[in-house]
């Protein structure tokens, strides 16, 4: 059904047909670069030093409270195991803190490279298919013998720009 009508398009509308087809491509690029640049603000917006000034201060907190504690103490030994206590916290915390982001960075890049990949497949699907196209529409068109090169070199730009990007 779809060929019919495809044998019956003019040579005009065949190329409107490519060229919307390339507007369409131009539009996925776009998102696909949009959806990078998203990426990389959430990634950026991860690494704020929020949580960490947060923890920073508690953990100040805490260690006002056992220098407080050490004073009274009056043992060397006691203050050591005490602000041992608070470093391992703050380690833990840290290194929690830094596999979450790590984490949610990875995921993130999983999925827009899972979309890159859906576009690009759909943009070599649209070019193979606009190919096929201008194959059947030369044939019946009987295309000047100048004309041809010249088609195929638009058509083989197409299939460079989809694989770009």
């Amino acid at each position: 059904m779809v060929d019919k009508r495809l044998r019956k398009l003019r040579r005009q509308e065949m190329l409107e047909m490519l060229f919307e087809i390339e507007q369409e491509n131009e539009t996925l690029a776009e998102e696909n670069a949009r959806m990078a640049e998203q990426l990389k603000e959430q990634e950026e917006k991860l690494a704020g030093t929020a949580f960490l000034e947060e923890e920073n201060a508690r953990l100040k907190k805490q260690l006002e409270n056992r220098e407080l504690a050490l004073s009274t103490s009056g043992s060397l030994a006691e203050a050591s195991v005490q602000i041992s206590g608070i470093l391992e916290a703050a380690q833990k915390a840290a290194d929690f803190y830094l596999e979450s982001v790590r984490a949610q960075g990875q995921k993130r890049e999983e999925e827009y490279l899972e979309k890159l990949r859906k576009t690009k497949s759909i943009c070599m699907r649209y070019a193979e298919r606009v190919e096929q196209i201008c194959a059947k529409s030369m044939k019946r068109a009987k295309v000047d013998a100048d004309d041809v090169p010249k088609l195929k070199k638009r058509v083989e730009e197409l299939f460079e720009d989809a694989e770009k990007t």
